[in-house]
């Protein structure tokens, strides 16, 4: 009898050490995964998809390990809420982990708007529309019946006193299913974050002159493209008729659409602008084709515009260091929310001599 009581609590204390030592081999394990040497992870993970979907691309990581200061982002989605909205939470914590694995100094916490007594929720509520954070009504069905629920699918990134919101939901489209939204807005997420970061880091903004006095295209008509270039620019319209040089601090100068010729002395400040180091971007329509011109018509012959730039253009192609025609290639941009566009290639003859 004794030598069976002596047995059974031997059994015990191996099972307590047992246990002892599985509760120990999780806890060093949870304490490695979190362990960090200079800001940077004692764990890594392997991506072994193709086109490398989990990983941070090349110019996420040289941005963050640029940084010099505290990036402190605080996202709205603390709180219970549906699947998919759980699918959003996860994995934009997922990508912020990697955003620390790579750079200490980045901070994040999760916040729930929808704490607190109602004075105290309306408050936040009201500081957050000031800073341009709206939220959305969804409505979602428990036990009890259907209940409509205020989610802020926001994140708000701070760099020393400035701050900046970013939307993690993209905004639905009729007929595009509400899964599709969802995937598209995780796949997103990376960009949106560097994004903000970048926009907060730019302490001094690039200058960008838009021509005018060849019938370029009116500021109503760049209204879009003026509104998606502000983050990064100082935007403003320059007259190559009215100054006597483009000067070296405009950083880059964009023609849009030009209609009208281009006389020899705009031709030749430009020239000098691009020879001193400066960028241009053209927007041309070789061709008279618009939508009026087409409606109502099963043939139309456009006609082109005389611009007077073919020798403008042609003299870009040409590399006086080498004295030597180079290939000379134009792309169309390929949108990821677009149908694909078809790239022209075409190549001038190479001669031996000139």
């Amino acid at each position: 009898m004794a030598k069976t009581a002596k047995r059974g609590n031997k059994r015990r204390a191996q099972s307590l050490a047992q246990l002892a030592l599985f509760a120990g081999i999780l806890l060093f394990l949870n304490i490695l995964a979190n362990a960090r040497i200079g800001g940077q992870p004692l764990y890594t993970a392997f991506d072994m998809t193709e086109e490398k979907r989990y990983s941070l691309t090349s110019p996420t990581k040289k941005l963050l390990r640029g940084l010099d200061d505290v990036v402190y982002i605080r996202i709205l989605l603390d709180g219970e809420f549906p699947a998919g909205f759980k699918r959003l939470q996860s994995s934009t914590q997922d990508l912020l982990d990697d955003f620390r694995s790579v750079s200490g100094y980045v901070e994040y916490e999760f916040d729930n708007p929808n704490e607190g007594t109602r004075k105290d929720i309306n408050d936040r509520r009201k500081t957050l529309a000031e800073q341009g954070v709206t939220p959305v009504n969804l409505r979602v069905k428990d036990v009890e019946g259907t209940a409509e629920k205020v989610i802020y699918p926001y994140a708000i990134v701070y760099y020393g006193n400035a701050s900046m919101p970013v939307n993690l939901l993209e905004n639905e489209v009729p007929g595009v299913p509400p899964q599709v939204t969802l995937n598209n807005s995780i796949s997103l997420l990376e960009y949106k974050f560097a994004n903000a970061i970048q926009k907060l880091l730019t302490i001094r903004k690039p200058n960008l002159l838009f021509t005018k006095g060849h019938g370029e295209l009116s500021s109503i008509e760049l209204a879009d493209l003026t509104q998606a270039l502000s983050p990064y620019f100082d935007m403003g319209r320059i007259d190559l008729d009215s100054v006597n040089f483009i000067s070296d601090e405009v950083s880059v100068l964009m023609v849009p659409k030009p209609t009208q010729p281009f006389s020899e002395n705009d031709k030749f400040k430009l020239d000098q602008y691009v020879m001193n180091g400066g960028k241009v971007i053209w927007l041309i329509d070789r061709l008279r084709v618009g939508l009026d011109s087409l409606r109502g018509r099963s043939k139309y012959f456009p006609n082109e515009y005389q611009l007077n730039l073919d020798d403008l253009l042609w003299y870009s192609i040409f590399s006086a260091r080498k004295y030597r025609w180079r290939p000379a290639r134009w792309a169309m941009p390929r949108s990821s929310i677009c149908s694909s566009i078809p790239i022209i290639r075409w190549c001038c003859p190479v001669p031996t001599t000139l």
